[in-house]
């Protein structure tokens, strides 16, 4: 697609610019491993005004939050696993996180309220969803948490 955009003058989607409607794009890290979920959530976020990026390891998406970090971070903890509250405690303790929202995997959904006191004082523009049952809730904390770093 950038590509093509290239070849009709459009020039690459990059950050920062405004599509077609004046809506500006913003970047989305999602860490997701299984190929049919990527192709869901680029289609969706990018629909919704995202510049979407997909990693299916944690380690290479915490990676580069020093080297071209988003303005957005999703870890899709059924992607991630067991290791998925340490990967969002990594982002917590990064000197510029960008807003993060953790979407806890099955195992450990029920632990919800112990996981999050666990974590003290979420800093502005993290949050943890104990489940995501749409797109759209995970969007929506996204958006949350965007705002919260916005005026933080």
């Amino acid at each position: 697609l950038q590509a093509a955009l290239v070849e009709l003058g459009q020039g690459p989607i990059v950050a920062g610019t405004k599509t077609a409607d004046g809506r500006t794009l913003r970047t989305l890290l999602c860490v997701e491993s299984r190929p049919r979920y990527q192709d869901a959530l680029r289609e969706y976020f990018t629909k919704h005004g995202f510049r979407v990026m997909l990693l299916g390891d944690a380690t290479r998406a915490l990676a580069r939050l020093d080297t071209n970090p988003p303005e957005a971070l999703v870890l899709l903890g059924e992607a991630i696993g067991e290791s998925a509250v340490d990967r969002f405690r990594e982002v917590m303790a990064h000197p510029r996180p960008p807003a993060c929202v953790l979407v806890l995997p099955k195992s450990q959904r029920t632990q919800h309220e112990t996981i999050v006191a666990g974590l003290g004082e979420l800093p502005p523009g993290m949050a943890v969803l104990p489940e995501a049952k749409t797109t759209r809730e995970v969007r929506a904390a996204i958006e949350t948490c965007l705002k919260a770093k916005a005026a933080g």
